[in-house]
């Protein structure tokens, strides 16, 4: 965990270069901290989708353990991609899954509604 924010990481890494002053090791280091910190401004994003696929996944007709190994599988395996942009993209296929699965919940709801309350034609 880093505790220092993007601002001090600019300045630190403008007065290094100008200064001089650090040894490489500790401004690779300091580098590699700083460059992580800014490089997963996603990461809540896809926090907030695992955790809202969760909720959602409590009510999948196979049953909330069949969907949450499938969830935790599908993102293990994307675990390892850091590129922003590829990110981004797996968050709206995340984003259409959500909304298909509150689609296909009203519908069961709709479906069990009409049952009850509506004749067989």
């Amino acid at each position: 965990m880093s505790y220092f924010s993007a601002d001090v990481c600019t300045v630190f890494l403008a007065s290094k270069e100008q200064h001089n002053w650090v040894s490489s090791a500790l401004s690779e280091h300091f580098q590699d901290i700083c460059t992580n910190k800014m490089a997963n401004p996603l990461k809540s994003e896809v926090v907030r989708l695992y955790k809202t696929l969760l909720f959602l996944g409590r009510e999948y007709p196979k049953g909330a353990d069949y969907f949450r190994d499938r969830l935790r599988a599908a993102f293990t395996k994307n675990r390892d991609v850091k590129d922003p942009e590829e990110i981004r993209q797996l968050l709206s296929r995340g984003e259409y899954v959500v909304k298909e699965l509150e689609a296909l919940y009203y519908l069961r709801k709709y479906r069990a509604m009409k049952k009850r309350y509506y004749d067989a034609e």
